[in-house]
């Protein structure tokens, strides 16, 4: 199935080297979008309108520079998919370091406040744009991750909510996705 709108449309992903984030490079590929692809994890270059990105979402000026480099490359930027994330091994509160606590919230929140930071003022500056925030069952009920992924994974879905009411007026949609596995349904 051929989506028309998307042809011409460049669209940045990260944790775009495997799972849900490869994808959707290749969903957004195949219907003639230009992909900014960011993961820590190395990407094979095997597309002309494919740009890659070797880093971590933990990283602002790794973003900034990503952002500002693929926007130049490709003339502009229409979606965000803000997908890198990283389990936290059903860890309880008792196993849960305070460490591992900050890791996980950096990685799977503030990793896509960072790349909202790094990406908003494109959107702002043409009147139109798209985020697509991933989220996960563990946003909306327990079990679906352990106690710090149950914790980013809801506040994920808050940030997305206020993202929308602040910026809709302005042409910007946010949007979040919340995948479920088959063994939660």
């Amino acid at each position: 199935m051929q989506f028309e709108e998307f042809a011409h449309q460049t669209v940045l992903i990260t944790g775009a080297a495997s799972g849900i984030g490869a994808a959707q490079c290749q969903a957004f590929l195949d219907q003639g979008a230009s992909v900014i692809a960011i993961d820590q994890q190395p990407m094979p270059k095997a597309h002309a309108q494919l740009l890659t990105f070797e880093g971590s979402v933990t990283d602002m000026a790794f973003i900034q520079a990503s952002v500002t480099e693929g926007v130049a490359h490709f003339g502009g930027l229409d979606m965000v998919c803000n997908t890198a994330g990283q389990l936290d091994g059903y860890a309880n509160a008792v196993a849960t370091s305070v460490t591992d606590w900050e890791r996980s919230l950096d990685v799977n929140l503030t990793g896509q406040f960072r790349v909202i930071k790094a990406t908003l003022d494109h959107f702002l500056a043409q009147h139109h744009g798209v985020y697509v925030n991933m989220s996960s069952v563990a946003g909306t009920v327990a079990g679906g991750g352990g106690m710090a992924y149950t914790a980013a994974k809801h506040a994920v879905i808050g940030m997305t909510k206020q993202l929308d009411l602040d910026y809709a007026s302005q042409g910007i949609r946010a949007n979040c996705l919340r995948p479920v596995p088959s063994t939660h349904r």
